[in-house]
């Protein structure tokens, strides 16, 4: 019974290695379990949670249909009238598993059976872009770009019936409350047109914006959200499904944003933009409006959204990887996929998202089932806070480090989504950034830390810069840091200037400088006239210490009595008596000896240190100490006072 025993025991033990290991590998985070080898360059891509089928079209007339379950066997459906149409828009109904495929160059709809993979084709407009499913209803929905209309097609019946809907010119977007039975259509002149599933009529909402993209509805709030796709666009437009009333527009938190994905979280109330031409995903509260972003690196297109983990997913469309975001915390996690991500779809029940990679002809699965960024980098912007107004220089620091086992390879600074200095690489994560450089208003700061591994991660708050020059404005003339060695200057340049009403005379100081360096400004003070125009070159100098030797020479006591002496002795020996004149003679000689010799001793012609002398005493100095200060210059007219700060670094 032994053996029994230990063979039991042995295999207690695997299966618990094996749970072990199935724990870490859920516990890693979202992470890619492998790609699916298509053959061809895949665009569009649709799910069904259903029956787990991937439905993915590519050139030039066919639809991959995938399982999406491992070993991710697929077949090929080909779809349109003719070769080369060129399959755009594919949609799922799950309720009756059927897929429509928008067939753009043969003016049709081609239905899969999901049973039987069995095709028809439906005929709509000229040039169909796009498609939208209400599975409530059994109705589709396709935009027809060239002929400005859009076809109802009533699947319920057999065959279906085609309903055409006029639109505004080129309609390409659209999305379906199937709570209402409403429809919303985002045309190319800027126009939204609502259509009644019911009755099939249709109203315009005008002045919506221009070239628009896409167009998402919180099926919850009833709000729809539309998107422009132009840059220096003014933001993302809010309707109300109710009244079909504009009730507002949510500004571009970045500037020159050309929005693209719209996606909507009904449970959170969250709505996420794809900012295509700046790396960021703007990210609005359904409630206040309020927005922020974040960073998606690789031109951010289709976005979609497992609501059910609160997680988005951004196709990074420019790159090879896909963004994940947070969607409680914004947190970012970086998950490499193959070349050109175009489109993604989520299958919550096996926690799976799936991603079609056009330039590596695959699609990508992705496993969320474990905690998001456990294995990737943590980073939070500590300086300056969100929320804060900013003027003349300011640091932009952030905390950043590494899970276990990895190191840090750097934190990237980014304004608006463009790099903002070059990546810092070691601790104290901060740069100095000159606001006066960048436009009054809001901005966003964001800091991305990459580890080791290349895993990415992403922090940012929104500031509004704000240096309006009412009364005069002190500003770097060239780099607002130094670095020099002990003994050598460094010098400063900035510029004074003046707004059309002020005219004074700034005073100029200079503080935090090492207690051996000296810092001036020149000059001290400046006179400026009321004209924006006008501009005075200041100068700050700071001057350090270098190292050096000083040597005290030893001291001679008595030397003003060994000088006195010399002088008194030839007149006490003149003053001898003698009784004959050689003899008085030979005592002016003798005398004149003896001051001579005291003479030299006084005045150290010898050069020795007399005995008894204490030896030669050197004080020694390292000059300015090595460190990094941060100068502050401050200008002061009356009351009034502004600051700009400067780094020193002493090597």
């Amino acid at each position: 019974m032994m053996p029994e025993n230990r063979r039991s025991s042995g295999l207690g033990r695997a299966l618990w290695a094996i749970v072990i290991l199935l724990w870490a590998a859920t516990a890693a985070g979202d992470q890619k379990l492998t790609d699916i080898a298509l053959g061809a360059a895949p665009q569009s891509l649709a799910v069904n949670p259903v029956t787990n089928k991937i439905y993915v079209t590519v050139n030039p007339n066919s639809v991959y249909v995938v399982d999406a379950v491992a070993p991710y066997a697929f077949v090929t459906v080909t779809v349109g009238n003719s070769p080369g149409t060129g399959p755009n828009g594919i949609a799922v109904n799950s309720t009756t598993n059927k897929t429509y495929v928008a067939d753009y160059g043969s003016g049709s709809v081609s239905v899969i059976d999901g049973t039987t993979y069995l095709v028809h084709p439906v005929t709509v407009g000229n040039e169909p872009l796009n498609i939208a499913v209400n599975e409530t209803t059994n109705t589709v929905y396709v935009t027809n770009y060239q002929d400005n209309t859009v076809s109802a097609i009533i699947c319920s019946t057999v065959p279906e019936q085609v309903t055409t809907i006029n639109t505004g010119v080129g309609p390409r977007w659209l999305a379906v409350n199937p709570v209402t039975n409403k429809v919303y259509v985002a045309n190319q002149d800027g126009t939204v047109t609502v259509i009644d599933g019911a009755t099939k009529t249709a109203t315009s909402i005008s002045s919506v914006g221009s070239n628009l993209s896409q167009i998402a509805v919180n099926t919850t709030t009833n709000m729809v959200y539309v998107g422009n796709n132009t840059p220096y666009a003014t933001g993302i437009v809010v309707i109300n499904g109710t009244t079909n009333a504009i009730t507002t527009t949510v500004p571009s938190v970045v500037s020159n944003t050309a929005s693209w994905g719209v996606a909507v979280n009904s449970v959170t109330n969250k709505i996420f933009v794809t900012n295509n031409n700046n790396d960021t995903v703007t990210v609005i509260d359904g409630v206040s409006n309020s927005a922020g972003v974040v960073a998606a690196p690789g031109e951010p297109k289709s976005i979609a959204i497992n609501s059910a983990i609160n997680r988005v997913y951004v196709a990074n469309n420019g790159g090879s990887a896909i963004t994940v975001i947070d969607g409680a915390t914004n947190q970012t996690v970086t998950i490499t996929v193959g070349s050109e991500p175009s489109s993604l779809g989520v299958i919550a029940s096996l926690n799976r998202v799936f991603v079609a990679n056009t330039g590596s002809n695959s699609v990508s699965v992705i496993d969320t089932s474990g905690a998001l960024g456990s294995s990737a980098p943590t980073v939070s912007i500590t300086s300056p806070a969100n929320g804060s107004s900013v003027s003349q220089t300011v640091t932009v620091q952030a905390n950043a480090s590494a899970s276990s086992g990895l190191t840090l390879a750097g934190v990237q600074f980014k304004l608006d989504g463009v790099a903002l200095g070059a990546q810092v690489t070691a601790a104290p994560y901060a740069i100095l950034w000159n606001t006066t450089q960048t436009t009054n208003g809001s901005h966003t700061i964001t800091a991305v830390a990459t580890d080791s591994a290349g895993t990415a991660a992403s922090s940012s708050v929104t500031v509004t810069v704000n240096n309006s020059n009412t009364d005069f404005a002190l500003q770097a003339n060239g780099s607002t840091s130094a670095t020099v060695a002990p003994g050598t200057p460094a010098t400063y340049l900035l510029n004074l200037t003046s707004a059309a009403t002020f005219s004074g005379t700034v005073s100029f100081s200079c503080s935090g400088a090492p207690a051996t360096a000296t810092c001036s400004v020149l000059p001290v003070s400046a006179s400026i006239s009321a004209n924006s125009s006008t501009t005075v070159p200041v100068t700050v100098s700071v001057a350090t210490v270098g190292p050096s030797a000083s040597v005290a020479q030893p001291g001679r006591r008595h030397a003003p009595f060994t000088f006195a002496l010399a002088l008194l002795a030839p007149f006490a020996l003149a003053g001898w008596r003698g009784s004959r004149r050689r003899k008085r003679i030979r005592q002016w000689v003798i005398g004149g000896f003896l001051a001579l010799m005291m003479l030299l001793v006084s005045c150290g012609g010898g050069g020795a240190v007399p005995p008894g002398a204490s030896s030669v005493n050197t004080t020694k100095s390292t000059g300015t100490a090595a460190g990094t200060y941060t100068l502050t210059i401050t200008g002061t007219s009356s009351t009034i006072t502004h600051t700009i700060s400067l780094t020193l670094t002493v090597t």
